[in-house]
């Protein structure tokens, strides 16, 4: 009796954990959410695990198509590369919080993780900065705290 009981445990645990995999924070249909990345491999893993998460990402391959989508789609939440060709995602950052409004949550998605990069970011007007690649549980926090704070973190 008592093995069964433990198993029913586990069973429902998971259950929980499985559920919680399926249901996003917030509302993914209302949602507008820019990826700004080069480089394909990134702008596929975040757009597959913003997906699974119900939600609808547009992606942006420079910070020049972002500036251009900008000016048709008020977006809530931007990932946006820290480094890319033509148009980098710092400069890009200030364009969009100098003309936008209301002005979105900017996140910074990098390969580089220092000091410097971080406090460039801020100072550019991202929210907060994550590293590449981001893991589909990470995103999955970020959303939640998007909502939890009813997009306080916005500059």
């Amino acid at each position: 009796m008592e093995r069964f009981k433990k198993f029913q445990e586990k069973l429902l645990d998971y259950r929980r954990r499985r559920l919680s995999d399926y249901f996003s924070p917030g509302k993914p249909e209302n949602t507008k959410i820019l990826i700004v990345d080069d480089e394909k491999i990134h702008q596929l893993t975040l757009s597959a695990h913003l997906k699974q998460l119900g939600y609808s990402p547009d992606i942006a391959n420079n910070g020049w198509e972002a500036l251009a989508m900008f000016s048709s789609t008020n977006y809530d939440l931007v990932f946006m590369d820290v480094e890319m060709p033509m148009l980098d995602g710092i400069e890009a950052t200030r364009k969009i919080m100098d003309n936008n409004h209301p002005q979105p949550v900017i996140i910074g998605y990098t390969t580089l993780s220092t000091i410097n990069c971080k406090e460039l970011c801020a100072e550019a007007g991202m929210a907060m900065v994550i590293k590449k690649p981001a893991k589909k549980n990470d995103i999955k926090y970020l959303l939640e705290e998007f909502y939890k704070h009813s997009y306080s973190f916005k500059r």
